[in-house]
């Protein structure tokens, strides 16, 4: 994919995002850097052909969305919540802020969404 510009889009995590998550690691052959709550949100709202997943990043404290080829930092406090939630926390549904290149959004883009929700306020 060309450098495209970023779309920055609200990423909520829901209760049935996170008991999907559970299922998945219950299942005892899921992969944590696809099966997280963050994934299956992402997940959702991403054409079919991208499939997120979230790795550490080597060259900071933090961790990283893989779509593809393609590489995106993703905010700290996303970071601090999948961590909790490996340790054992029960995480509680959130939304996260982060960035992509809007062709990868299915159906229609987050920032006309945005633009309609802001019309009908």
């Amino acid at each position: 994919m060309k450098q495209s510009p970023l779309t920055f889009v609200r990423l909520d995590v829901t209760t049935e995002d996170i008991e999907e998550m559970y299922e998945r690691y219950d299942s005892g052959m899921a992969d944590h850097t696809t099966a997280n709550a963050v994934c299956v949100a992402l997940g959702k709202m991403l054409r079919s052909e991208y499939h997120p997943q979230i790795v550490s990043s080597s060259s900071h404290f933090g961790c990283r969305l893989n779509v593809g080829t393609e590489h995106f930092s993703l905010p700290m406090d996303l970071y601090w919540w999948l961590d909790k939630s490996s340790k054992g926390c029960v995480p509680a549904p959130t939304s996260f802020l982060i960035a992509l290149p809007e062709e990868m959004f299915a159906g229609q883009s987050p920032a006309e969404d945005a633009v309609e929700e802001a019309i009908a306020a």
